[in-house]
């Protein structure tokens, strides 16, 4: 995901807004989706150990959080620092 973080960064700087929206996003439903329950899935099947899914109310607001944030953002197509600082901070 440091490629991604950097080609997102990269088009962000250039300009091109969308795109790094895009990458962002896109990553982040990348993992979400698919690589966490396939680290469950590979937990269970060769070493034998539960693994859960378990968020306590922390981890659980700061992905509320992120995911309104990131909402918002994508929803106007522009953003402001303070929402840049939160999105960095849930990251």
């Amino acid at each position: 995901n440091v490629d991604t973080l950097l080609a997102a960064t990269k088009c962000a700087l250039l300009g091109n807004t969308e795109l790094a929206l895009a990458l962002g996003v896109g990553s982040a439903i990348q993992v979400a989706m698919g690589v966490l329950p396939l680290l469950v899935l590979l937990c269970w099947a060769v070493l034998r150990l539960p693994l859960t899914v378990d968020l306590r109310s922390f981890e659980a607001a700061v992905l509320v959080l992120s995911t309104l944030v990131a909402t918002a953002v994508v929803r106007r197509a522009r953003s402001t620092y303070l929402e840049g600082v939160l999105l960095l901070g849930a990251y």
